[in-house]
């Protein structure tokens, strides 16, 4: 007797779970790259309630309200800071993907902000 309903985990015959094994791969992938280089990447966790930090952060929600879009997370030294005032009352509510400093290149974490 098949079974008539459905569940959200039958979306699209599986396509849930090959796009959750696609991400799991990159992330793995990901952090073995990031751990071969000499000396090893160091991983940037925001955890929630910190105060942002435009360095190490990029609050990927104004990321999607803005023109530039999004960087890759790539600090860039010749940026222009001019609103790092405004840093000093953001809070982070939830961190979506980590950052990683690899020698002297920053790739920002992406986080949300509350």
């Amino acid at each position: 007797m098949q079974q008539q309903g459905h569940t959200i985990f039958d979306v699209a015959d599986g396509a849930l779970d090959k796009g959750f094994m696609r991400m799991a791969k990159s992330a793995w992938l990901l952090l073995n790259l990031a751990f071969s280089f000499e000396p090893p990447a160091q991983l940037v966790r925001v955890p929630a309630g910190s105060a942002f930090d435009g360095d190490y952060m990029e609050d990927l929600m104004m990321m999607l309200q803005t023109e530039e879009g999004y960087n890759g997370g790539v600090h860039d030294e010749h940026r222009d800071h001019d609103d790092d005032d405004d840093d000093d009352d953001m809070v982070v509510g939830f961190m979506c993907f980590p950052g990683f400093t690899v020698r002297d290149t920053i790739i920002k974490a992406g986080v949300c902000l509350i």
